[in-house]
């Protein structure tokens, strides 16, 4: 967020007063005044309280930046920048960008459009983190003009955010370890720290990275390698990256380090990261990694390639980029999508194979959701993270058979969906006003969207499951395609995604994201069984809170019973306001009620039913989620029978994992990094 820029926070009075009139948050005495209490308004000027994209006034063609960073043993650099910009809309004569204070700006050049042009050099102002760039003359529209920044960056109090200088340590076994490193972390807002730019996802650029460093060490950026030149005299080496399919200021990387890079498509042999995508071939997939450390690392990211394949196949979209590679960095928090070239934490590298494949596949999966379609703005977020975080569950579901073995397969995915389930029940209890839906431009800064408890990982996956339970897998898969296809290489938002599924489904989804994506909080219910004179009655009671903000789900809940004697009935709760009742008819008596086994609904269910049909539902349950849901609730229950099945259930090393888990109150759901 920048103060400074006068299209990074937008208020409406107007805007804000119809929508507190129409929840009844206005009181009239002789003049309006906003309700204090609404935190949707600003008590003070009855603004609404909303982040909006900033215009983006010039088309942004390309960024050539180059870095000199010496001799790698302070937090400090000098780069010149070319942007290379065309003015949108109309002819345009001020350039505003981001750039973060510690950059000090020796030079702004308008260079020479042709031989007669000559360079001219510009006034700017730099306040705080705004430069102000004036143009001698308005620049026309669409036709493209180069500026030349000369600056240097001292970088030290950035730590984290923006670039990074790393000291060596002195008694690490590996020379990777025992050396300087400086690595770059751009989301959210944070790479105008050391270039400047719009740092804001709603503008793509290609890009290309020119570094000169000591030879010993090696540069990772994004794009393919152009060329590394080596000055025996000087000991400088010299990387030129190319990223020439456009991508967001965020995603821009660079990582410095003493490193062996080792190929992970074709172990062994060297790696060439010089061939574009687009020249056919096998596609680059590599990891620098620690000096010494190449075989365990190596192992720890086996499964990239397969998952590559999985992923290009399952939304119809190649993977898009001239290589993949993963960069592990010391005291990195995480993982960071950058485009083509991730960013991991360095302990990774220590894993046993498969051991960190959730991480592994999310960050991947990014470079679809996220690098190859951006968000259009941080409301959208779980575009990004909401599908990283979904296709663990599909890289889940591959790796314990996929096709080959539909149950085991289908058991390990609703096991991941589980884990999600359970981090949304505990942490997400809100309602509007006060809560903040998981889509929402109601934020404080640019980090905030990644961390409220509407969370965009686990509530963006279970939002994913959802939609493929309801729409079927082909349906479903072709509208992502869709999505992906009608918004390559640009911006995408959740009507934009809506839409797809909906084109290649016929169904109508608004109400669905409207629940479920649109507010905070989930619905919770009270269900009540009842066996007399051959009928069966469930009664739901939805207990969450229901007001004008806030009114009850519509949900169509599925019930699988369990007959005495054999065989099994499945029904539907059809909840259209807050309570519903589910009468049947039935031949014999039930010895299980089973409701929601594959979470249709992402809600919490509290069932009062007697103790045998949880025993049984424990012990046959229809789904590994059906099994967890029984073994919650016999844990917290005083009868002796269900407190020795807990104990049967944790004691035995058999026990699926996800039982183990719920048994003992174990959430097993959470998101990595980025």
């Amino acid at each position: 967020m920048n103060p400074h820029s006068p299209c990074r926070i937008r208020t409406n009075l107007g805007v804000a007063l119809i929508l507190a009139l129409a929840a009844g948050c206005v009181a009239f005495a002789q003049d309006a005044q906003p309700v204090a209490e609404d935190p949707r308004i600003d008590s003070k000027t009855g603004a609404l309280n909303a982040n909006w994209p900033p215009d983006v006034l010039f088309d942004h063609r390309h960024m050539k930046l180059q870095v000199d960073l010496g001799g790698m043993t302070e937090a400090r650099f000098t780069g010149v920048q070319t942007l290379t910009l065309a003015a949108r809309g109309k002819a345009r004569s001020v350039v505003e960008l981001d750039c973060g204070k510690e950059i000090k700006i020796e030079s702004i050049r308008l260079l020479a459009a042709d031989a007669k042009s000559k360079v001219t050099d510009l006034k700017f102002t730099h306040e705080e983190e705004w430069l102000t760039i004036d143009l001698p003359e308005a620049a026309e529209k669409d036709v493209p003009f180069q500026i030349e920044t000369t600056y240097s960056c001292t970088f030290e109090k950035n730590r984290r955010d923006g670039l990074t200088w790393l000291k060596g340590n002195d008694e690490a076994t590996s020379e990777t370890d025992k050396s300087p490193m400086i690595y770059s972390q751009g989301e959210a807002e944070h790479n105008h720290l050391w270039f400047p730019c719009h740092d804001f996802p709603n503008e793509r650029t290609t890009t290309e990275i020119i570094a000169k460093v000591p030879k010993e060490y090696e540069v990772s950026s994004n794009g393919r390698l152009v060329s590394k030149n080596i000055d025996e005299t000087t000991g400088v080496a010299t990387f030129h990256w190319l990223q020439d399919k456009p991508h967001v200021y965020y995603l821009v990387t660079m990582v410095v380090g003493k490193y062996s890079i080792i190929n992970l498509a074709e172990p062994g042999k060297p790696v060439d990261q010089t061939r574009s995508r687009d020249a056919g071939g096998p596609l680059p997939v590599l990891a620098y990694v620690p000096i010494g450390k190449e075989e365990q690392a190596g192992e720890a990211m086996a499964n990239t390639p397969q998952m590559i394949a999985l992923f290009s196949r399952l939304f119809e979209q190649p993977y898009p980029w001239d290589k993949y590679a993963q960069v592990l960095v010391r005291t990195f928090n995480g993982g960071m999508e950058n485009t083509s070239a991730t960013t991991m934490f360095a302990t990774l590298g220590n894993a046993k194979r498969g051991q960190m494949d959730d991480i592994v596949s999310h960050e991947l999966a990014h470079q679809w959701f996220g690098d190859f379609v951006t968000c259009r703005g941080w409301e959208h977020l779980w575009l990004n993270e909401g599908w990283a975080s979904y296709c663990e569950a599909l890289w889940n579901e591959e790796a314990a058979g996929g096709a080959s073995n539909p149950d085991a397969a289908d058991k390990r995915y609703l096991g991941t969906i589980a884990g999600f389930v359970s981090r949304q029940r505990l942490s997400n209890r809100g309602s509007l006003p006060r809560a903040i839906p998981m889509v929402s431009n109601r934020y404080r800064n640019a980090d905030a969207p990644f961390q409220k408890p509407d969370d965009v990982y686990s509530k963006g996956a279970c939002v994913l499951h959802m939609l493929r339970e309801r729409l079927g897998k082909p349906a479903f898969y072709k509208g992502v395609a869709r999505y992906l296809r009608e918004n390559q290489l640009g911006l995408g938002d959740t009507t934009s995604f809506r839409k797809a599924l909906e084109a290649e489904s016929g169904q109508s989804l608004e109400h669905f994201f409207a629940q479920w994506a649109y507010r905070p909080g989930l619905p919770r219910l009270d269900v009540k069984l009842d066996f007399t004179d051959g009928t069966l009655t469930i009664d739901a009671e939805q207990t969450q809170t229901v007001n004008i903000d806030n009114p009850a789900y519509e949900m169509a809940i599925p019930v699988v019973i369990k007959l005495e004697g054999g065989g099994t009935r499945s029904a539907v709760i059809e909840m259209e306001d807050k309570t519903a009742r589910l009468t049947l008819k039935l031949d014999t008596k039930p010895t299980d009620v089973v409701l929601d086994p594959r979470i249709a609904n992402l809600a919490v269910y509290r069932i009062s039913k007697p103790l045998a049909m949880w025993m049984e539902q424990l012990k046959d349950g229809p789904t590994v989620i059906a099994q967890a849901q029984a073994a919650e609730a016999l844990a917290q229950m005083g009868e002796p029978g269900a407190r020795q099945a807990i104990t049967r259930l944790i004691d035995d090393p058999t026990t699926d994992p996800i039982l183990r888990d719920a048994a003992s109150g174990t959430v097993v759901a959470s998101h990595p990094g980025h």
